[in-house]
């Protein structure tokens, strides 16, 4: 009894060994990234040129405009709990990074990034000749 207890010890421990032995074929590669596929998920937007205070904005700027504030909203929920939580010295990173979430989270609507963002907030909004297309984006007044 002893010796077929021993045999089946054996057998299992030789088992282990040949079945770790084989751990490398059974583990898969992690793909590599390029730098191309990086850039393109951390897209950079153009840079902003504001124009005239009177232009004239389309409907889809004025949607591209809604998208954003209601993705701002949800990114500033998000973020808030992890700022509050940090200390003083994490905070300035912290703030950064959150502009560049910022930026991004514009460029991916199609503006080109807070810059753009911010003046149709502060100069678009208040044109009246732009109004029809903010009504028509969604935005009451």
């Amino acid at each position: 009894m002893k010796r077929v207890f021993r045999i089946m010890v054996l057998a299992i421990v030789s088992s282990f060994f040949i079945a770790c032995g084989e751990e490398s074929e059974l583990t898969p590669q992690m793909p590599t990234v390029s730098k191309a596929a990086k850039a393109a998920v951390e897209k950079k937007p153009e840079k902003f040129t504001a124009p005239e205070a009177t232009a004239k904005i389309e409907v889809e700027k004025a949607r591209q405009y809604v998208n954003a504030s209601a993705a701002l909203l949800l990114l500033g929920e998000q973020w808030s709990g992890r700022i509050e939580k940090a200390s003083d010295e994490e905070k300035a990173a912290i703030l950064a990074e959150y502009a560049n979430a910022q930026n991004q989270v514009c460029s991916r609507v199609g503006l080109l990034g807070m810059d753009e963002y911010n003046w149709l907030d502060t100069i678009a909004l208040k044109n009246t000749a732009n109004a029809e297309a903010f009504k028509q984006a969604g935005v009451k007044f």
